[in-house]
Order: structure tokens, then C-alpha cells, then sequence
């Protein structure tokens, strides 16, 4: 999501600049930190707006990859339960303050 916390604070700083003429090293730190961070969050939102969810996943969809999966824990081999893994996983996002786990939920 875009933060207009973000861009508050980069008004805030350009506010600031513009009433002390100080242009200084703490306020230009501050003011490439925000920047950073308003670029990271225009990215994700790019991302996740380029996720496909225009396909439903039906209860027939759900039940098939259950069932896939039971199986290939009934084999208790190792290299099957990597197979779970990729089956089911499709990724994982590591922000700074959680972390997001998107699973298939069709085989």
C-alpha cells in the first residue's frame, strides 16, 4: 500500500528546508531515507498489482490439491516433501515489520 505517512514526511522536511534555509546533511539523510522508502512501497504496489486474480479457485480445486497433497505425505520420502513444499508454496515476502506467505491452492 502507499503510505501517505511517507509522503507527509517528505513535505514535512521540504516545510522545514524551506522555512530554515538549512539544506544540511540531517535533513538530506532523512530527506533520501523517505525517498527510498516511497520508491520501495511504489515498487510493491507495482508488483502486486500486476498479480493475476481474475482466476477463482473452486471448492472441486481446493479438494483435488488436498488430496494431492495427502499422497505425497503418505510416502514419507524426502524428496517428496519438497515436492509439498513447491506444490503448495508459490512464494514468500519478508518486509521489516512481517512477512507475507502466498500459497497455490490449486495443483
Amino acid at each position: 500500500m502507499y503510505s501517505i505517512e511517507v509522503e507527509k514526511k517528505i513535505d514535512n522536511i521540504i516545510n522545514a528546508i524551506a522555512e530554515s534555509g538549512d539544506f544540511g546533511g540531517r535533513f538530506q539523510l532523512k530527506l533520501n531515507a523517505l525517498e527510498s522508502e516511497k520508491a520501495d512501497i511504489l515498487a510493491r504496489l507495482k508488483q502486486e498489482s500486476d498479480i493475476n486474480f481474475s482466476e477463482f479457485i473452486t471448492k472441486a480445486d481446493i479438494r483435488r490439491t488436498y488430496f494431492n497433497v495427502l499422497n505425497l505425505l503418505k510416502t514419507g520420502e524426502t524428496e517428496d516433501k519438497a515436492a509439498i513444499i513447491e506444490t503448495l508454496l508459490n512464494r514468500v515476502v519478508v518486509y521489516k515489520d512481517r512477512v507475507e506467505i502466498f500459497i497455490n491452492l490449486c495443483g
